[in-house]
């Protein structure tokens, strides 16, 4: 490729030195979708995601409360834990009913009667 002009080696018309050789220049890149060109790559900007070739605003980020995990894009409590004035908590048991002790009949409640 490269032929002399004057004093100085040069590239055609057209190409473009690069690294002692003469080469096509790069396409010119087109940015889409608000994304800006930084080196030969489309990229949203700071602060944005790519959507379906857009840049939007991410997600607010879910910030959950009184025990509670994110699961999916909710706040639930763990397993064996209950939501109660959004705080997790342990159920209560239900109280067990007391045995009511029945009276037995012994050899002396039997002789009196």
């Amino acid at each position: 490729g490269k032929k002399l002009m004057g004093n100085k080696c040069v590239c055609p018309r057209g190409l473009m030195d690069k690294g002692n050789k003469c080469v096509k220049p790069p396409k010119k890149i087109t940015c889409r979708g608000g994304k800006k060109l930084m080196g030969n790559k489309c990229v949203c900007p700071r602060g944005l995601m790519d959507k379906g070739n857009k840049c939007v605003k991410p997600p607010k980020k879910i910030t959950c409360r009184g025990g509670k995990k994110l699961m999916g894009n909710k706040c639930v409590c763990p397993r064996g834990l209950m939501d109660k004035g959004n705080k997790c908590v342990k159920p209560k048991k239900p109280m067990a009913k007391k045995p009511v002790a029945k009276k037995s009949m012994t050899k002396k409640s039997m002789r009196k009667q």
